[in-house]
């Protein structure tokens, strides 16, 4: 079996636990997902140029042929996934008075309402109330749609493959 091995921010590791699920995906072979879990957190931090990480172990659930040592990956640590949820770009939402806002479009007029957020990861905001679906939300941003079904998640870019 492989492990992969990634630096996480200090920011991030405190939302890691043993166990959580990942997906890990090889520069080599992009067009396939790996599934495994995390089987470590590391208690001693590194730092370099002021960023503090903690190493995260994944274990990968199958292997493969094409894994080797060293080799470059995308590690997705799944930290927490909830399903049937409206869903914006961070990017749309606002801060005003210390409250979330989000515009909308209402009669041909953008107009400033304040929503309840969920969970957020890799660039998504969980609307938990204040939008309905279908209410047509302008974010300022032309041409740019969030990915569909993706789970809140911790990315790192790292090298660290090894068995």
């Amino acid at each position: 079996r492989w492990e992969v091995q990634a630096y996480v921010n200090e920011e991030d590791v405190v939302k890691i636990a043993l166990g959580m699920p990942a997906e890990v995906v090889l520069l080599a072979k992009e067009d396939r997902v790996f599934t495994g879990r995390v089987s470590s957190v590391g208690a001693e931090a590194r730092v370099s140029s002021n960023i503090v990480t903690y190493p995260v172990t994944v274990q990968v659930d199958e292997s493969a042929e094409f894994f080797g040592p060293g080799m470059s990956a995308d590690l997705l640590i799944i930290i927490e996934q909830k399903e049937d949820v409206l869903i914006l770009p961070q990017a749309a939402i606002t801060k005003r008075g210390g409250r979330s806002m989000v515009q909308v479009l209402r009669n041909g007029q953008a107009e400033l309402v304040p929503v309840e957020t969920g969970i957020t990861g890799n660039g998504l905001v969980e609307i938990r109330s204040g939008l309905e679906e279908g209410t047509v939300v302008v974010t300022g941003v032309r041409g740019e749609t969030a990915p569909a079904g993706r789970p809140p998640a911790v990315r790192v870019n790292f090298p660290g493959i090894r068995r």
